[in-house]
């Protein structure tokens, strides 16, 4: 898990060197706080805010896909004589294949008539992959746990391991360890073998399996703890989805507070307040955001009443963005001075992150960028709404 940063200036701390120069193509990180922070400290900010926002949205920033961390690792693992901006897709194909004939991985986890070239070629274009095709990976390309993670919470944005899930447990273990592929497989098997015999005498230490769960790098090296914590985790139902719900439901009543109207249901509360900027149908929904120019921009996610109660009602999975976009809604209104009104969200959202297991906020990711940058603005929930109407009137007129 990465460190907490409780402030804006702590992200410029980190990134010291945040000049054109200085800077390699592939740190993604680094080259979005360049861009940010020039953003923010131009006259066209103080000016034209909505629209310097919307440039910089459309011109300045993108979100990073996939494939450029998997090439990134890629390259600097392999550390060849070309330099990233030359290197070919051929010749990542290359040391993939090898790598993953090396470690004895499949290329799919379950059986597949699908070669193994065009699944290569689809990880070195694909802007998003599955989560399992992580865990994948990281056998082919025998990854570290910490490089797994990295993966995980910034390559696809999701929670870093559960540890509460049997196959990421055991994951963890093998990526920690050095273990590959088929060795995964025989933890598997042992570990159903000893289940059918009533498991480990231990189970029901449930104190002791919780610090377990919450410090794996002390107790699950060893392969007989993990063996007794598989069958801990048999009786166990809870996982990292119910720490995200939890935090979800806090922060929808926290933001139903500052809704200026009480009528309807909070979902419905937090939309008509936050989606101002929004058009709506014929129906009174949200207009689809593909209509938006910001739709590939912001992964086509936007903040709905459905989705509130979809999350509300278990149905949907929280994600960072969900988390993100509620706590910026709670911080827009606090306070007069602006600096000290971002460092608060950025104060507020890591923890909230962290708590469920995600990556701090990351300016590489367009969306994150651009709540800080309203929180910059005299009236952030204003600007935000303003972005969102004229990403709109701007589709329709190309």
């Amino acid at each position: 898990m990465n460190d907490i940063y409780e402030n804006y200036d702590q992200y410029l701390t980190n990134y010291p060197t945040l000049t054109s120069n200085s800077v390699q193509a592939y740190e993604y990180t680094a080259n979005a706080i360049r861009k940010l922070d020039q953003a923010l400290s131009s006259f066209d900010f103080e000016e034209r805010d909505v629209e310097t926002i919307l440039s910089y949205l459309e011109q300045d920033i993108h979100p990073v896909p996939f494939h450029a961390y998997l090439k990134r690792y890629i390259y600097k693992k392999a550390v060849p004589d070309t330099a990233f901006s030359q290197m070919e897709d051929a010749e990542y194909q290359e040391i993939i294949k090898e790598s993953f004939r090396e470690n004895r991985t499949p290329f799919a986890w379950q059986p597949t008539r699908k070669k193994p070239g065009s699944i290569i070629k689809r990880w070195l274009t694909a802007d998003r992959v599955k989560r399992e095709t992580v865990f994948l990976l990281g056998f082919g390309l025998r990854m570290k746990n910490e490089d797994v993670s990295d993966f995980l919470m910034k390559g696809i944005l999701q929670t870093d391991f559960n540890m509460y899930n049997l196959e990421e447990a055991v994951c963890w273990h093998c990526f920690h360890c050095g273990k590959r592929y088929p060795e995964y497989l025989r933890l598997l098997d042992r570990i159903r073998e000893e289940a059918d015999q009533g498991g480990s005498s231990s189970v029901n230490r449930s104190r002791y399996w919780e610090a377990v769960a919450q410090n794996p790098e002390s107790y699950l090296f060893d392969e007989d703890k993990l063996i007794g914590y598989a069958g801990y985790l048999a009786r166990r139902q809870e996982d990292d989805r119910t720490v995200c719900l939890e935090e979800f439901q806090a922060l929808c009543q926290e933001a139903g507070k500052l809704c200026q109207t009480e009528k309807g249901d909070l979902p419905s509360r937090i939309e008509n307040q936050f989606c101002s900027g929004i058009p709506r149908d014929k129906k009174g929904n949200l207009q689809k955001i593909g209509d938006s120019l910001l739709a590939k921009t912001f992964l086509y996610q936007k903040m709905s009443r459905q989705r509130i109660d979809a999350i509300l009602r278990g149905r949907q999975q929280v994600n960072r963005f969900d988390l993100i976009t509620l706590t910026f809604f709670i911080c827009s209104g606090k306070g007069t001075v602006p600096n000290r009104r971002r460092d608060a969200f950025i104060f507020a959202v890591n923890r909230s992150l962290i708590r469920c297991r995600m990556t701090c906020l990351l300016f590489s990711n367009p969306y994150e960028a651009f709540v800080t940058m309203c929180l910059m603005a005299d009236d952030p929930l204003e600007v935000y709404s303003a972005v969102w109407e004229l990403s709109y009137e701007s589709k329709e007129s190309d």
